[in-house]
């Protein structure tokens, strides 16, 4: 029973590392540009809610196939969403009254 629940515990473990990784080199946090506390501390806090919200839509995508969401690619799935970001900027600068 230990060791089912020590396994259990490093697989998670491992997931959490896979994370940081994925925080740290995918969404170009290796690298704080930030020079004050405060805003630091709000660069940090930006990075976790991006990389929280692509992992939502890499969860609801999940939800449509056989997948868990663990087997899709954090670096792709994180690069689509910049791009439609973008998309979604500049559809909404394009339709604007003001232009």
């Amino acid at each position: 029973m230990f060791r089912a629940r020590l396994t259990r515990v490093h697989g998670w473990r491992w997931q959490i590392g896979l994370d940081f990784r994925a925080i740290k080199a995918v969404m170009q946090m290796d690298v704080l540009r930030c020079k004050t506390p405060a805003m630091i501390e709000k660069e940090i806090a930006a990075h976790l809610l991006a990389y929280n919200l692509v992992r939502s839509v890499m969860a609801q995508a999940a939800a449509l196939t056989t997948l868990l969401p663990r087997q899709l690619s954090f670096k792709v799935r994180c690069g689509n969403c910049v791009l439609l970001s973008a998309f979604c900027v500049t559809a909404t600068v394009a339709s604007s009254p003001l232009l």
